[in-house]
């Protein structure tokens, strides 16, 4: 069974099944080697500094993931290629940089918000809301895909990045336009900062909503992710020496499962967690990841993510009571998603209060006025059920009540 989404242009059919009969033969149209990535990245470029090199492990175990699990298409070969490329030549501009501006690492991260929830428990929402308040740094959606300007952009004195992550946004509102109802993108608006942690390739959230890749997220599982939170850092001073603001609020479920890296990076850090019901939770994210794989697979298997996503989504929630009870209890911010979704204002208002930031009134009216006409209570932006993912809330039930 499987849901589709995703109609791929007629063209592709002759392409893939030339590309089956080429895989076939143990060789394929895209190369999707570590060798051959690193050369077209540091070719593109024309930078060789990476700066922390110990990254490699994670693209080796990610790729050989992609080549031999995910049973890619010839536009998921494609569309994997550019995605990996692209975050290698980001860390190289990256570095490049920091080695022209050494002041970037001497910037502070103080007091930073993070909303660390499961997905699809309104934090889209939350992240929006908060947008709303200047004096919050929020991630942009052209900031998460282009983080640093290319060199050959530099040279010219222009900045296209903007306008290429607009016009991305209208191929995936073209050919894959449920994605952009399920989650909504800004070229200016805030981002998930998961793209942030596809950096070191270490962090599966950004590439298994696409691939499916276990043997990857299994390794992942095994390594300590603090290296991870500690790039990803560095790309938040870097983003920060580009603007004025220093208080950055953040949200990505990758947060929910690695929160004693977050807290040992960011010893300061403000975290905030939505609450929902996981019978609602599970079948609207596994809807999510039933829209991305088609596109780069012909086999997808819907009751494979739905067991795949249960027990991740327990082992997130286990891994955060366990980080929880270890630190102070001030760190932390518990909002029930029925309370939040009722009046949001009210609960942003709350989440203030209780960290202490300064709340301007003046936010209320932009809000309401930003929500009017927004159904976020009713508004169902899936059409799946727990059973299409061979679930049922008795299973559901008995996996997350001893988190109630």
């Amino acid at each position: 069974m499987r849901i589709d989404y995703f109609s791929p242009p007629l063209i592709l059919a002759p392409l893939n099944f030339l590309d089956r009969r080429v895989t076939a033969r143990g060789e394929s149209f895209i190369d999707l080697s570590e060798s051959s990535l690193i050369n077209a990245a540091l070719k593109s470029t024309g930078l060789s500094d990476w700066g922390e090199e110990n990254f490699y492990p994670a693209l080796h175990s990610l790729l050989h993931s992609c080549r031999g699990e995910a049973e890619l298409n010839l536009l998921g070969k494609y569309l994997c290629k550019v995605k990996i490329l692209e975050l290698l030549k980001n860390r190289l501009c990256i570095q490049n940089e920091f080695n022209l501006n050494r002041e970037i690492a001497e910037g502070k991260i103080v007091r930073p918000l993070f909303i660390a929830s499961l997905p699809r428990t309104g934090t889209k929402l939350l992240h929006n809301i908060l947008a709303f308040d200047d004096s919050m740094r929020y991630l942009k959606g052209w900031e998460s895909i282009y983080l640093s300007l290319h060199p050959k952009y530099l040279k010219k004195g222009s900045d296209p990045r903007k306008r290429l992550h607009a016009n991305e946004i209208k191929l995936i509102k073209t050919f894959v336009p449920q994605a952009s109802k399920v989650h909504p993108m800004s070229a200016e608006g805030p981002e998930e900062c998961h793209l942030l942690l596809a950096h070191t390739f270490s962090c599966p959230l950004s590439f298994e909503v696409l691939f499916n890749i276990p043997s990857h997220v299994k390794w992942i599982s095994r390594q300590d992710t603090v290296s991870v939170y500690r790039y990803y850092k560095k790309i938040l001073q870097l983003l920060q020496w580009h603007s004025s603001s220093e208080q950055w609020v953040l949200k990505s479920p990758d947060h929910l499962g690695n929160l004693d890296a977050l807290l040992e990076v960011f010893p300061d850090a403000n975290i905030v967690f939505i609450n929902r019901d996981p019978l609602d939770v599970i079948p609207s994210f596994c809807n999510l990841v039933a829209i991305g794989r088609p596109v780069h697979s012909d086999n997808v298997d819907l009751q494979e993510i739905g067991r795949e996503y249960t027990e991740r989504f327990n082992q997130w929630i286990e891994s955060s009571h366990n980080v929880r009870s270890l630190h102070h209890p001030e760190h932390f911010y518990d909002l029930q998603y029925e309370v939040f979704v009722k009046d949001p204002v009210r609960a942003v208002r709350g989440i203030y209060e209780y960290f202490g930031y300064d709340y301007n009134p003046g936010m209320d009216k932009r809000i309401y006025e930003w929500l009017t006409g927004r159904e976020w209570t009713i508004n169902k932006t899936h059409n799946c059920t727990l059973e299409d993912f061979g679930l049922n809330k008795k299973l559901i039930k008995e996996k997350f009540e001893h988190f109630n």
